[in-house]
């Protein structure tokens, strides 16, 4: 039984104690700052001899891919330092508009304070809300017949 954790970012990982020709067995589980995956396993042989392109993998130097394992920890390095620079630019645009809009508020309030308007509203009503008794009726002729229409007099 052998453990080892790989990062996602390099594309193939090298076991040097397996024999050629041996069924192998792995069980990969992605981890990341959520959580982890269920348990995929995978069923394999060891390859007889391994080629990665032109030169066999075995004919690189372990000095050779310890160097291209750390310029590829470097790209990756660089690109997550940019990513961060960028995520942090725009929390401070969010920051920046938040405030505005807070400002904005703030004078809104105020100035709602100072109409003395204070109902709950988002809108506000077109003359002020007072509690006055509710409106009447207009006042009504105690002589009808002077509200009467003269037809005769045209």
């Amino acid at each position: 039984v052998f453990e080892t954790r790989i990062p996602s970012c390099l594309a193939s990982a090298r076991v040097e104690s397996l024999k050629p020709g041996a069924q192998v067995e792995l069980k990969v589980i992605a981890v990341n700052a959520v959580g982890q995956s269920t348990p995929v396993t995978i069923r394999l042989i060891v390859p007889t001899a391994v080629a990665s392109g032109p030169k066999a993998e075995a004919d690189v130097p372990p000095e050779e891919h310890a160097r291209e394992l750390e310029a590829i920890l470097a790209e990756k390095t660089r690109a997550m330092a940019e990513a961060d620079a960028e995520r942090e630019r725009q929390m401070e645009e969010f920051r920046a508009q938040r405030a505005a809009l807070e400002k904005e508020r703030e004078a809104l309030e105020r100035e709602r304070l100072n109409s003395g308007y204070s109902g709950t509203d988002s809108v506000s009503p077109p003359f002020p809300r007072s509690p006055a008794a509710p409106p009447q009726a207009p006042p009504q002729a105690e002589d009808l017949s002077a509200l009467s229409l003269d037809t005769e007099a045209a």
